[in-house]
Formats: structure tokens, sequence, C-alpha cells
């Protein structure tokens, strides 16, 4: 993209940290404010006369296909009515954008910010387009300059920060949204919000518990807002401080699979045999998840004692395949103990179908190579 050859990058990164002060809005902009020089409309007044080719060209642009090309046609002549109308020319840029013209859609937000340098919705705009063509700079830019408007606006800030977090600059971001909040006091819960995200993103798990609080208006330290902060650091991928935050916590029914969760994710083993054998089975689920997760960590015998447990709970009506998965696992667990013929009696004197299952016939194969016949196991346990 043809940069927009204003003030440099730097310039809005430091109005946004508080070093600097926003250029005064250009005569032209004058009419489309009131006499107190603030913004009288966030979203520009559509004309009536628009209304019909307006409607169709935000249908048309939601469309596949050949939508966007249609759009474009639709705003043109919705812009007959009113060319310099900001909302609509940003709806125009955008469609052009998605009809594969993006050189074009960035000279229609050029012109516009010529006529209305100091509205934010051409600069959020035009920082989408350039984000979109891996524009870091400009968009960084185009983001600052909305964020430093006055007054300013709010996802600008938003914008910027989410950039420099995806660079890996989250103390820059950090302190964009903690401008944000001092600036604008009734964006506060935004900021925090946005604060939250970026915290959670980068893996600060006591640092988001304590936005969390101030969010929530909670105690950071409690177990709630802890188990709810571990639970969304999980989600982001963020496993070891997840489980940092849970370590905190005394083990109780609602959290024990978050717990299980992140053990898991993050091999704690030691951790995870103490919570899976010194509390309910109830609590993660029953006994038979509680069996699985103990030999996936390789500890068979308190696996073996899980599966007692479950079997002795089937009701006399349990589906076929629950009981043949308890077989399965029994015999797992025999495995691990090394003692392949035990494995096989379980399979042999389990349920109806439980050796013809393919799990089944995989655990043939890994008793007989157990046993020192792995071609014998390869030749009973093919497919008919």
């Amino acid at each position: 993209m043809r940069p927009l050859g204003s003030l440099p990058l730097v310039c809005c990164m430091l109005t946004m940290l508080g070093c600097a002060t926003t250029p005064p809005a250009p005569a032209s902009y004058t009419a489309r404010q009131s006499t107190t020089g603030r913004r009288t409309q966030r979203i520009p007044f559509v004309a009536p006369r628009s209304y019909a080719a307006f409607v169709r060209a935000e249908l048309a642009a939601n469309q596949g296909g050949d939508g966007p090309q249609q759009a474009v046609r639709y705003y043109e002549r919705a812009l007959a009515d009113g060319p310099y109308d900001p909302y609509l020319r940003c709806r125009y840029a955008q469609a052009l954008h998605k009809a594969g013209d993006p050189e074009a859609a960035a000279e229609v937000l050029r012109d516009t910010l010529k006529e209305v340098p100091n509205h934010p919705l051409p600069w959020l705009t035009y920082g989408a387009i350039a984000e979109a063509a891996h524009d870091l700079d400009e968009a960084l830019y185009a983001y600052g300059r909305a964020a430093t408007l006055i007054p300013p606006d709010p996802a600008g800030a938003v914008a910027m920060a989410r950039l420099l977090r995806a660079e890996h600059n989250a103390s820059a971001a950090q302190q964009v949204l903690i401008r944000l909040a001092l600036q604008q006091p009734e964006q506060r819960p935004l900021a925090l919000r946005a604060r939250l995200d970026l915290a959670l993103a980068t893996g600060r798990a006591d640092e988001a518990a304590t936005i969390y609080g101030k969010l929530h208006q909670v105690p950071p330290t409690s177990a709630s807002t802890l188990q709810e902060v571990a639970a969304a650091l999980l989600k982001h991928g963020q496993t070891t401080p997840a489980t940092h935050l849970l370590r905190k916590i005394p083990t109780a029914a609602n959290n024990a699979p978050l717990k299980l969760q992140a053990y898991e994710k993050t091999f704690a083993w030691e951790p995870l045999k103490t919570e899976l054998t010194q509390h309910p089975a109830d609590w993660f689920g029953g006994p038979g998840v509680v069996a699985e997760a103990l030999l996936r960590i390789a500890e068979p015998a308190a696996a073996l004692l899980a599966i007692e447990e479950a079997q002795l709970l089937l009701q006399p009506n349990a589906k076929a395949l629950h009981r043949q998965t308890l077989c399965h696992m029994q015999a797992r667990a025999q495995l691990q103990q090394q003692d392949a013929l035990a494995a096989l009696a379980t399979l042999e004197g389990g349920p109806a179908g439980a050796l013809e299952h393919p799990a089944g016939r995989a655990l043939l194969r890994q008793i007989l190579g157990q046993l020192g016949q792995p071609q014998l196991g390869q030749l009973l346990s093919s497919e008919p």
C-alpha cells in the first residue's frame, strides 16, 4: 500500500503513551464539527435518496461470488448523492477490498481522510485494509491516529494493542491500553477487557487474575477467580500458566476436570496422580475417566482399581460398548504391568465382541508381541 505520508508511526506511539499531543484538525473538517470542535455524529447520516442503493449494497457485500463487485456498483450509486459521506465511503472501500482491489480501496480512504482527517472510521478502515495487506507500520499508524483523535476512539487503541501484541511487543500494547483507561474513564471496562485478553494470550497468569478481579469486582486470589482465569488460559493454549494458578487452589468437584486437563497438558504426572487418587472419581467424570487418565500416565495398578470400581457401578442394562471399553482398559493396564497372559485372559473372558473389536485386535497384537510371537499376532488379528 502507498503510505499516507502523514506523521510517522512513532508520533502516534508517543501520543498514546502520553508523550505527545494530537495535531489540530484542519479547517476543512470544521463544517462537520460542532461549535465546541467535537464530532456531532460517530456515523454520518445516509441521505434518504441513497437508502435503496445502500441497502442493496449492504446485502450484496455479504454474498459470495460476484457479491462484492455488485456491492461496489451499488455503493457508487449511493455515493452519487453524498460523495463525502465518510460512512458510505468507508463501506465502499471495504467492498473494493473484498472485490480484490485493495489499492483502489486505500485511495478512496486517503481521499476521505483529506476531507475528514479527524473522523475515526476512515482511520480504522484504512488500518484494517493495511493490516490485511500485512503492512504493519501503516496499520499501526492508522489505528494510532484513531486512538489519538479528540475525543480518542477506543477501537483504535484496542486494534493498535492487538497488533503490537502480534509483534511480541506486549509491554507497549499494555501501555496503550492503560493510557486509554486514563484518558477515557468511561472506557475503563473496554481497556480492562483488552488488557485481560493481552495477559491471557501472553501467559501472564497473575496479572490476568488481577485484571479479572478489577473487571468483575471480585477478589483476584479467590478460588473462583483463579479457576476462571485458568480456564481462559487453557483456551489460549497457555497450559503452564494455567497449571500455576490451579495449584494455588484446593481441588473441588467443580474444578477437578480443569485440573486434570491442565496437568495432562503440562505433563505434571505426580500432581496428576495425586489428584486422581486422593479425590472422588465422580469429581473427574467417573471412575472410567480416572482409569483412562491413569493409563495415560502409566499407573496401571491405580488404573485397575478405578476400572474395578467402574465395573461394579455398571448397570445391568449398560451398553455393550461400555462393557467392551472397560475390558480393553483392563487389558491395557495388565499389558503395562507386563502381564500378557492376564491381558489375554481378560479379552477371552470379556463381553461379546471385545476380541473382534479393532481395539481388541490391536491389544491382541501387543499381547503376542510381549509373548515373543509378533508374526502370529499380525496373522490372528488381521482383517477377515
